[in-house]
């Protein structure tokens, strides 16, 4: 088992997780479960049970929510093959 505080990439490799959004301690890994099925970027915080502060992060978190959705495109086009 790896370090705390490190989660396999998508390559396999161990990677330290990311602070996302700062004012909310939120990282990369936690804003990305939020992430699945998310429509916007008010729905992952919902989920995570805060709100944006700042703004800073929130084109990030957008992005993270277009490449979760991509991932799960992919995965879904896999299991329907």
């Amino acid at each position: 088992m790896g370090r705390a505080g490190s989660v396999a990439g998508v390559d396999g490799m161990r990677r330290n997780q990311m602070y996302v959004c700062i004012c909310n301690a939120l990282k990369d890994r936690q804003l990305a479960a939020a992430s699945h099925g998310a429509r916007n970027v008010a729905e992952v915080f919902r989920r995570c049970g805060r709100r944006p502060q700042c703004g800073k992060c929130l084109p990030d978190v957008a992005q993270l929510i277009e490449t979760v959705r991509d991932e799960d495109e992919g995965v879904s086009k896999l299991a329907a093959e």
